[in-house]
């Protein structure tokens, strides 16, 4: 059976990193570079060389061109997605944002939203 059949869990659309255009970089707090597989206004799926605990607290900085968007928020889950003997271990993570997060569609993310700053850094 499909996912459709049991009904769609997820609150909101998600959006792919290559539907994201606008974003340059992506990093949690202190300064862990991650790659943003997708996100959402309620979170975000991403994958970076350090193991995240769940239950955890992150700040998750995306970068564009012009923009910088502040989220806080905490790790759902976390778990290996790759072993690689040059790169090493890979872990993919599942970001739930405190608040909800207005995703810039293509192109807005360079008008440098700081309204949405201030709003998630509280």
């Amino acid at each position: 059976m499909s996912a459709k059949a049991f009904g769609e869990r997820r609150s909101w659309p998600r959006k792919t990193s290559d539907q994201c255009a606008w974003l340059v970089a992506a990093r949690l707090r202190p300064g862990r570079d991650v790659k943003l597989l997708d996100l959402s206004k309620g979170g975000a799926l991403v994958e970076g060389a350090a193991r995240l605990v769940p239950g955890a607290s992150i700040v998750l900085h995306l970068v564009g061109v012009g923009c910088h968007h502040t989220i806080r928020g905490t790790v759902l889950r976390c778990f290996v997605s790759a072993l690689d003997h040059s790169s090493g271990v890979r872990y993919r993570a599942g970001l739930a944002f405190d608040q909800s997060f207005p995703v810039p569609d293509d192109g807005e993310g360079n008008r440098g939203d700081r309204a949405s700053d201030q709003a998630m850094n509280g």
